[in-house]
């Protein structure tokens, strides 16, 4: 007989939902299957209650924000390449090249138009979202449960493991809300009314507030000091977005530059189609989709072709080979094709968070507080991070990065600012938020890009400063939520 029992879960918002929540949480339910193998969990679907309170089911917690995140990211969703595939088109960072008639909602991202609200690939961007949000909210609360159950345990292995996945638990969370506030126009809370994207992270920071306050009292530095520093990272970049410019540079100033910080990419308990790295598969394997041709990143980075360049972190080829001509443009045969190199692995995902982005959180803090020299300073720190051989090892490797002079003028250290995010950041989904708040403080970004389609050559494509678009830096509610939401 079955006598698995039947449970109502509580939000953290107080409200009830039933089994509803196993629909949703299949990705840490299947890790419940794969991370404990002797739970004996009959399908993924109708995993029982008690299976989700032992010792290990907080690293399935962990895999299933983790897995949604990549899903959403970079993944097959919005209509392709997720988040940052829309933020690289959306922004300089990539321009548009590909076939009209394969992913034309790329074209759209690319020409910086008003997206159709109504579309399908909106509706899919944002119900992913709130999954993820519910996941991460879930995976909080049931973290705090299953440690509570294990924290007196007379087993030391279980006590720090469960120490050790709940802070991680915490970090992941507040990456989820953090990605959430980069990328949507709105918030919406439990089918309540539309938000300021700001609410996103504010929910982020308080998770990570909470994680912090735990590690204090549970000695998790002892236990877990990635965890513990993944959080202070992501909270020195939620605390930038917000404005909190001192505290941000106060969480990053912990974070060595060294720190690898958290990646994204496929966990194993998915189709690895739903996780795969489509920011790499429609550039390259389906019809040469973007291009660093009309951006200024053409400029700043390093064609590993020819090996000429400037800067090793913005590696880029055109590939072009005898046997392979039409591969010197792409798929609207139209554009020079320039083929991103940062990542190139179609299962791997990106790294989203680590020590080398808070040595420019602490640049802007002291730059936009008028120390030009200070935020010289930790740009160049980086930047000697990269030459070194305990580093990047650029200079081991003939391509060294310049050691930057301390500029005359705040205005010359903010184009210097902007440049060096945009370089060490490229493709890792920063470039979205920085522009949408850059566009209010300071009120400009020094930067152009081209971005529609003129008659002719592709050289009659204008150039246009990369704020000039008619539509905005984020994506809209989706159609199934104002549909069904009495709020909008």
């Amino acid at each position: 007989m079955n006598t698995r029992r039947k449970t109502k879960t509580p939000r953290p918002e107080g409200r009830t939902v039933r089994r509803r929540w196993r629909a949703l949480f299949l990705p840490i339910a299947a890790a419940v299957m794969v991370i404990g193998c002797d739970l004996e969990v009959m399908a993924p679907a109708t995993v029982d209650e008690e299976s989700l309170t032992d010792y290990m089911a907080i690293g399935a917690f962990v895999a299933g924000i983790q897995g949604q995140i990549s899903y959403l990211s970079h993944g097959h969703v919005g209509p392709v390449g997720g988040t940052q595939t829309f933020g690289a088109l959306r922004t300089d960072e990539l321009v548009h090249s590909g076939h009209l008639g394969q992913y034309p909602m790329l074209r759209v991202y690319s020409d910086g138009d008003r997206l159709p609200e109504d579309a399908p690939d909106m509706d899919q961007f944002w119900m992913g979202a709130m999954k993820l949000r519910y996941l991460a909210d879930f995976g909080v609360q049931r973290a705090k449960y299953v440690y509570e159950k294990y924290e007196d345990s007379s087993r030391p292995a279980e006590v720090r493991r469960v120490t050790r996945d709940r802070m991680r638990v915490y970090a992941w969370a507040g990456l989820a809300y953090r990605i959430l506030g980069d990328n949507f126009c709105h918030a919406i809370i439990d089918g309540g009314p539309a938000l300021s994207n700001l609410v996103f992270y504010h929910r982020g920071l308080a998770f990570l507030n909470e994680g912090i306050e735990f590690a204090e009292t549970a000695d998790v530095g002892e236990v877990d000091e990635h965890g513990l520093n993944a959080a202070y990272a992501v909270r020195a970049q939620i605390r930038l977005m917000l404005g909190d410019f001192e505290g941000a540079a106060e969480d990053a100033a912990r974070i060595a530059t060294g720190y690898g910080g958290l990646r994204t990419g496929g966990t194993g308990l998915e189709p690895g189609d739903r996780q795969r790295n489509w920011l790499r598969w429609i550039d390259f394997l389906e019809e040469r989709n973007m291009t660093l041709w009309g951006t200024p990143f053409a400029d700043w980075g390093y064609n590993t072709r020819f090996n000429t360049g400037v800067d090793m972190r913005v590696p880029f080829s055109d590939r072009q080979t005898g046997s392979n001509p039409h591969r010197e443009w792409g798929g609207d045969d139209r554009r020079r094709w320039f083929r991103q190199e940062k990542e190139l692995g179609v299962n791997e995902g990106w790294r989203v968070v680590h020590g080398r982005e808070m040595r420019l959180i602490q640049a802007e803090a002291l730059i936009r507080a008028g120390d030009l020299a200070g935020g010289m300073a930790q740009i160049n720190e980086l930047r000697e991070w990269w030459n070194a051989p305990t580093g990047g090892r650029f200079a081991a490797d003939g391509h060294p990065l310049e050691i930057l002079e301390v500029p005359e003028t705040q205005e010359e250290a903010w184009e210097l600012l902007v440049r060096e995010r945009g370089i060490e950041l490229w493709l890792e989904g920063r470039r979205l938020p920085d522009i949408r708040r850059w566009q209010y403080d300071p009120g400009y970004v020094p930067t152009s890009v081209v971005r529609e389609t003129m008659s002719g050559r592709m050289e009659n494509d204008p150039l246009r400063n990369v704020l000039d678009i008619p539509g905005e830096f984020c994506l809209p509610i989706g159609a199934t939520e104002r549909r069904l939401n009495p709020y909008l």
